[in-house]
């Protein structure tokens, strides 16, 4: 069970990928893959956003994978999905690192927790993006105040990742030139003075508004 959700995320996490290189909405086309109740599942988890998380569904790839290698299976789909997620989470990371060449602002992750509206970081994709823009040589803090770990907000207009969805952050005060990337595509809403970008729902990342 835990293994086929990861592998919706990874999927749906593709969709937003090639959308994002190449234009049009992951949300049009995963809503007509969630219509298509006949011989797919259900629409739940096939939405582009952060990889798989928590307690138990990375740990069960990785499970998975190592039975695959120890029977000798034929393909080991199970380890190559784990590879997908931290790949898919580098690519953020390698995403927020141009971004900040090319504007100079300072990086902040919004939310640490491995799902919304938990304080619980285990198996957060979160720390996963955290540890890959660390490897990158991108420094950044976390603001997460559901995690009761969060660096205070300036008035300093900022480079703002959502990492986590949780609820709050759709009231959240950013301060006015900042640029937020959103995921989730709808974790953020529009506001004045603040650059929004949704990848994989803005037509594609040459038309994003970067400075």
């Amino acid at each position: 069970y835990n293994t086929f959700i990861g592998f919706k995320i990874v999927f749906a996490n593709a969709i937003g990928e090639i959308v994002d290189l190449i234009g049009g909405d992951a949300g049009e086309v995963t809503a007509a893959l969630g219509a298509a109740s006949s011989r797919l599942i259900s629409p739940k988890y096939l939405s582009p956003g952060m990889a798989d998380g928590g307690g138990c569904h990375p740990r069960d790839q990785i499970a998975m994978s190592w039975l695959a290698r120890e029977h000798n299976m034929s393909a080991d789909i199970f380890g190559w999905m784990a590879s997908a997620r931290d790949r898919q989470t580098r690519a953020q990371a390698e995403l927020i690192r141009d971004m900040v060449s090319q504007t100079g602002l300072g990086v902040i992750l919004l939310g640490k927790a491995y799902k919304a509206n938990v304080n619980l970081t285990v198996g957060s994709p979160a720390m996963l993006l955290s540890f890959f823009l660390s490897e990158l040589g991108v420094e950044h803090e976390f603001f997460d105040p559901v995690c009761g770990s969060d660096s205070p907000l300036n008035s300093d207009p900022k480079l703002f990742f959502v990492s986590t969805n949780h609820d709050i952050f759709k009231e959240i005060d950013l301060p006015a030139g900042s640029i937020v990337v959103d995921p989730w595509g709808d974790a953020i809403p529009e506001r004045e003075a603040v650059t929004i970008l949704r990848p994989g729902r803005d037509g594609g990342r040459s038309s994003w508004p970067v400075p």
